[in-house]
């Protein structure tokens, strides 16, 4: 029986906020390229307050180390300088009212921001807040936005409507993420921040985020920026953006739902699943810029595409958040406000540094086809695919580095089975000692070996009779013993399986490259006469680094036949997987019981080596459990794995024997 989990689930690092200011940052640039032609105008603008309300809010910068705050402060400055460049350099061919209507509305825009920070301010005192006054305030700036807009653009006033969606877009984002100010010191979250570092999974999950919310930046203001839009196509694009978002959002959220309630959810996978949806949208989006008749509903179609694929990446990103937060009680100490602080600090320095690139990609398009931005208003048709290629890398960097994330569903279930035993007061060193070398040590993968197996699957397909039989229990597993019958029976019994095992093997296929030349030269090439001789020793040495990479790759247990003295090896890491919860899978027929033919038998079952019962003694005296064994018998010819009657170990029987 499986065991229960923990009812309570640790908050992510929300990215709906960083996500809120993304599109601010994109209207800001469509409104000033609707009404002026150069979206340049407002991107300088929102970045120069956006600097300035950073600078502003000390809370989050007085949690920064010294070189975080330098770094900072040179991105800060950076940004301020191309921001004054552009502003007092660049060779704008606009009216001043235009350009006066933009700096009010960003100057709203960030009001707004300013008194979000105030609240947090208040929060932190302990002072009393008035959520009903802080709404006034908002709405006000909403509607005095939008009166702005209206009044100063008669020719474009369903921009207001557009500016309204906006406003109430980042004002939600911020209001949902109100909370007081961390109450902890730079000290601690440095402390924080280096012990969470020490986990491998939590450095590559870090950099899969960075990766990840670089490139949701640069692609949604780009995506926006490369689009011919009218004053009208503004509100129906974020309309549809927006749309796109919250469908994704719930849709994974269902799906997750249902998926942990069955305790199948494979977070890694969906994520990876989500990043390619994401690169197809951005692919099929460029191909459409490519293509000299693209139209402006298939431009829509590729826009929402990337939407949906951004916003179901970040959704199952913030899945993996929760995992990892959870998994730093093993090597952390427990301090989910700090987690979600560090976490938010990297969010708004990525977002800065994409909001840079974004700017700089911009001004680069600018300069070279100015006269194309003063007559279709967007980039030239051969740099507008050029624009999108830094967000495909970064989506690609993603993929490859969550390729590598070595955590899964078993080890999350394992992970909050281990959590749950320390709320009860329990101890298991074998599943400890799992969960670290998983969360902690550097473990990757075994992306190799699921692709073989996916490739091998079709020609070792097997029916499983009698599954019901293989009754799971990670208090307790398994033992599964199945014939050999030469490379056929591992390959069946390891694909067809319905969960995992891990299997022994020879020591010689594991050990290493040299020792299983040897071996399979002995055993097997020395027989095949038309081979050069010169040959066999290259092919073998190779064949021994895909067979130990292969093997480990499996998390197989060494057995070292006819060396009794390190037999205890074998059963030591045996009985440590199982107390760890792992089914294990052995292979127990003697292939040297007939001296006359010697090999395995390929048909039926032949003579069994009687060490592995060694395994239900010792078992039974290290955890005070007793081993379940269940046979099982591969046929090539029926193509069916069939499972016997499970049988129980009785250490009474065998005192009394």
């Amino acid at each position: 029986m499986k065991s229960a989990m923990p009812a309570a689930k640790p908050k992510a690092a929300d990215t709906g906020q960083l996500f809120g200011d993304i599109y601010a940052f994109v209207f800001s640039l469509l409104l000033s390229s609707a009404l002026t032609g150069f979206p340049l105008i407002g991107g300088t603008f929102f970045l120069c307050g956006s600097i300035a309300c950073s600078l502003l809010d000390h809370g989050d910068m007085a949690l920064l180390t010294k070189g975080q705050r330098l770094f900072q402060r040179i991105l800060y400055g950076v940004l301020l300088a191309v921001d004054f460049l552009l502003i007092f350099f660049y060779p704008y061919d606009v009216s001043g009212r235009h350009v006066w209507t933009i700096f009010a509305v960003q100057l709203l825009v960030f009001s707004s921001d300013i008194i979000v920070s105030a609240i947090k301010k208040r929060m932190s005192a302990g002072k009393p807040i008035s959520y009903g006054f802080y709404v006034f305030l908002e709405s006000l700036l909403a509607v005095t936005g939008g009166c702005i807009i209206f009044f100063a653009c008669p020719d474009k006033r369903i921009l207001a409507a557009a500016y309204l969606v906006m406003f109430a877009l980042h004002v939600g984002q911020h209001l949902k993420n109100l909370e007081p100010a961390a109450p902890f010191s730079r000290e601690v979250l440095a402390l924080r921040r280096s012990e969470y570092r020490q986990g491998y999974a939590y450095r590559l999950y870090e950099l899969a985020s960075l990766f990840v919310n670089m490139a949701a930046c640069i692609c949604v203001i780009l995506v926006y920026c490369t689009i011919s839009l009218t004053s009208g196509q503004i509100v129906a694009a974020m309309g549809v953006a927006l749309l796109c978002m919250l469908l994704a959002a719930l849709s994974a959220r269902l799906y997750m739902n249902r998926k942990r309630a069955k305790e199948e959810l494979e977070v890694t996978s969906l994520v990876l699943w989500a990043l390619a949806f994401w690169l197809g949208g951005l692919v099929l989006y460029c191909n459409n810029l490519l293509t000299p008749a693209g139209s402006v509903w298939k431009t829509f179609v590729g826009m929402a595409l990337c939407s949906y694929g951004i916003s179901l990446t970040l959704s199952c990103m913030r899945e993996v958040d929760s995992l990892l937060q959870l998994s730093t009680a093993l090597y952390a100490a427990e301090d989910p406000a700090a987690f979600r602080a560090a976490a938010k600090q990297r969010n708004q320095t990525v977002w800065l540094v994409g909001e840079l690139f974004a700017l700089l990609f911009l001004t680069f398009s600018m300069t070279v086809t100015r006269s194309s931005y003063l007559e279709n208003f967007a980039c030239a048709d051969s740099l507008k695919p050029l624009l999108l290629i830094p967000a495909g890398i970064l989506i690609a960097a993603a993929f490859v580095t969550l390729l590598l994330f070595p955590v899964n569903n078993r080890y999350v279930h394992k992970l909050k089975r281990l959590l749950r035993m320390r709320e009860e007061g329990k101890t298991n060193r074998a599943l400890q000692a799992q969960m670290e070398s998983v969360f902690v040590a550097k473990r990757r993968r075994p992306v190799g070996i699921n692709i073989l197996k996916g490739l091998l699957r079709p020609f070792f397909r097997h029916k499983v009779i009698g599954r019901e039989k293989l009754v799971e229990d990670e208090a307790n597993p398994l033992v599964i013993l199945c014939n050999h019958s030469e490379i056929y029976g591992p390959l069946a019994a390891v694909i067809n399986l319905p969960f995992y095992v891990r299997p022994w093997v020879i020591s010689d296929m594991v050990v290493d490259p040299e020792t299983f030349a040897e071996f399979f030269r002995r055993n097997n090439l020395n027989d095949i006469k038309w081979i050069p001789e010169q040959w066999k020793t290259p092919i073998a040495l190779r064949l021994g680094k895909i067979s130990v990479w292969g093997m480990n790759q499996l998390d197989s247990i060494p057995v070292f036949r006819n060396k009794p003295a390190k037999l205890i090896v074998t059963l030591r890491q045996t009985i440590s997987a199982m107390e760890a919860g792992d089914n294990i899978l052995i292979f127990p027929e003697n292939p040297d019981a007939d001296p006359e033919h010697p090999g395995y038998l390929t048909e039926g079952v032949g003579p069994l080596f009687d060490g592995f019962v060694m395994l239900a003694d010792a078992y039974y005296r290290k955890a005070k459990k007793c081993c379940r064994f269940v046979p099982v018998f591969a046929d090539r010819h029926a193509r069916t794995i069939t499972v016997g009657e499970e049988i129980t170990y009785n250490p009474q029987a065998d005192s009394d024997a």
